[in-house]
């Protein structure tokens, strides 16, 4: 009985040592995360997680300034969060590095830097051989476009034109058809290689990631094929390619045409579900067949060197929204406005105004426009960021009809933040897409932030670029900006923030051009459709199903007689795997589609 008693009062003695260290662990925890040292699961911090995902983002930067101001904000951040000595030599490092190339004149071309009258002789040489390519495709010389399109490709290492169209020629949507399956393989590892080549370079991959993933899902790689759409949605919330693609594959496999394992289903099913919440499917188009490949968007900078396309079409891209800052001003989404070739805004009330890109931060994911319409009021500002709930005014994305203005509530998130943008606030609730560049308001009235859809990987939060850092920015190309800043002694009502601030709340519409240089049936200006049918693209020809088989040849046990035993006087025999033609195939490796021509 003692010693049943002496054992127990141990057992309670270590629990409570347990718990006091337990308490202990979390204390530590919460204080390093407050100071931006929390430890990574890979043993590394949060701070040192931001810096990475920093200094791979300048990386890939065109302009050495670009990277500077980037990394000069990183290092003014850095300073009230305690950097290391270690990380803070990192920093410098990079951007000892990139003031050096400002110094040198010298620009990104491709992963070197190189001088920059030598890229523009490059890119003028490059500009040459894509327009006599595209030349050689409207005579149906494919063979020699090739070769123009392969020599701009190594000559402009940062332009995606040439690998855009080289990657679209190795895949259905070329003139020029693979006789089998198999030759289409060797095509679609061009056209990954390519779209691959065009991604990197691109500031803008989105086209680049849809593209890729219809070439995987042709490769039978489905779970690249999701894990890229997966990666195209975050960029791009609510993306109709993706929702197209995704109900083309769940269709296609009803059918039997692509055959998948059951884990495989329960992904895409999964995936799928997601795409389609929030939806209405009564309002939903009746779903179209085919593969819908991206058209290409450029940069402004290579968009001013592409007048010989004369496929090009603008049409308008998406929507979002934001917000007068100052009489004829708008601030909004840098990414909301990125590659646009128009910007329109609607307010309340009926009011639009054309509007111009005045200037797109390098350091926050904010946008300047001027407003040809001076007369809407502008909203009062605040650098000072409240510690309870805000409200978030925008036009929310909807898959079909006109996006109406809207307003929700929202609780700061207590989360680092680990993203590449140093300067981010992320408050409780996924954003919809439609909010970004809109105004984040407190219980006066006040601008707070910026919402965006960019910067953290965190789920279930809507990340904010603070006011106090897009003030900075407005002052920096407003001269005459003032910030405005309502001081109320009471606070207002939910309705008298929405009579305050919509009127001052903008629809923002952008158009942008898509290129097609010609390719594919059923063309529309945002993307090209693949008719051919998922089984035997077109070949009315499919790999030999036989189990083992290899080009033609399957691996038989073969059993022959090589002697008799002198002792036993019975055969001795030999036991061996031999290469044999398949009889299913004839040594093909290939047999009729068992779908039939009437079936695709």
């Amino acid at each position: 009985m003692e010693t049943a008693t002496v054992f127990c009062a141990t057992l309670v003695f270590m629990r409570r040592i347990a718990l006091l260290l337990s308490c202990c662990m979390s204390f530590l925890l919460h204080a390093q995360i407050s100071h931006g040292q929390a430890t990574a699961p890979t043993g590394r911090t949060v701070l040192d997680r931001k810096i990475d995902s920093v200094i791979r983002r300048v990386r890939i930067m065109p302009r050495s300034q670009q990277a500077i101001e980037v990394l000069e904000n990183l290092m003014a951040v850095g300073q009230q969060e305690n950097v290391s000595q270690e990380q803070n030599a990192r920093i410098l490092d990079e951007l000892k590095k990139f003031r050096e190339y400002r110094d040198k004149n010298l620009v990104r071309h491709g992963t070197t830097w190189i001088d920059d009258a030598e890229a523009r002789r490059r890119e003028a040489e490059a500009d040459q051989e894509i327009e006599l390519g595209v030349g050689f495709l409207k005579a149906q010389n494919y063979n020699e476009a090739r070769d123009c399109f392969l020599r701009a490709s190594a000559t402009d290492r940062s332009g995606v034109r040439a690998d855009f169209i080289l990657g679209i020629l190795n895949t259905p949507l070329s003139p020029q058809k693979a006789a089998d399956p198999i030759e289409w393989k060797a095509f679609f590892a061009k056209a990954e290689d390519h779209f691959k080549q065009a991604r990197s370079r691109s500031p803008s991959p989105g086209a680049h990631l849809n593209n890729l993933a219809l070439v995987h899902l042709r490769q039978g790689d489905l779970k690249e094929a999701i894990k890229l759409w997966k990666e195209l949605n975050s960029l791009e919330p609510d993306s109709p390619i993706v929702l197209h693609n995704v109900t083309e594959l769940i269709e296609q496999m009803k059918l039997g045409r692509i055959s998948l394992g059951k884990t495989e289903v329960t992904n895409i099913q999964r995936f799928f579900a997601e795409l389609n919440l929030g939806g209405d499917p009564q309002l939903r188009p009746a779903h179209s067949r085919g593969w819908w490949y991206d058209n290409l968007t450029l940069s402004h900078e290579e968009e001013s060197r592409t007048r010989f396309d004369d496929t090009a079409v603008d049409v308008e891209a998406h929507t979002g929204s934001g917000f007068v800052v100052h009489p004829g001003y708008l601030l909004t989404a840098a990414h909301l406005v990125a590659d646009a070739n128009s910007v329109r805004v609607e307010f309340r009330g009926g009011r639009t105004s054309d509007a111009k890109i005045l200037v797109v931060s390098s350091i926050n994911d904010v946008a300047l426009l001027k407003l040809e319409d001076g007369r809407v009021p502008a909203l009062g500002s605040s650098a000072m960021m409240p510690v309870g709930s805000v409200t978030q005014f925008g036009y929310p994305t909807v898959r079909f009809g006109k996006p109406k203005a809207q307003k929700r509530v929202i609780q700061p998130s207590l989360l680092p933040n680990t993203s590449q943008y140093a300067e981010l606030a992320q408050f409780q609730g996924v954003s919809n897409p439609g909010y970004c560049g809109g105004p984040i308001c407190d219980s006066f009235g006040n601008v707070i932030g910026v919402a965006t859809t960019l910067g953290t990987q965190d789920k279930g939060l809507t990340p904010v670029v603070p006011m106090s850092a897009a003030i900075s920015f407005v002052e920096s190309h407003v001269p005459e900006f003032k910030v405005m800043r309502k001081t109320l002694k009471v606070k207002l009502s939910e309705s008298e923030i929405e009579s305050a601030v919509s009127p001052s709340v903008g629809l923002v519409r952008v158009t942008k051009r898509y290129h097609n240089f010609g390719f594919g049936k059923a063309a529309q200006p945002t993307h090209a459709v693949d008719l051919l049918p998922s089984c035997c693209i077109g070949t009315g020809l499919v790999e030999c199903d036989t189990k083992g088989c290899r080009k033609g040849t399957v691996s038989v046990r073969v059993t022959r007689k090589i002697g008799v035993n002198p002792v036993t006087g019975k055969d001795m025999v030999s036991t061996k795997n031999e290469e044999q033609e398949c009889q299913r195939c004839q040594g093909t490796g290939l047999i009729r589609c068992p779908f039939g021509p009437s079936n695709h």
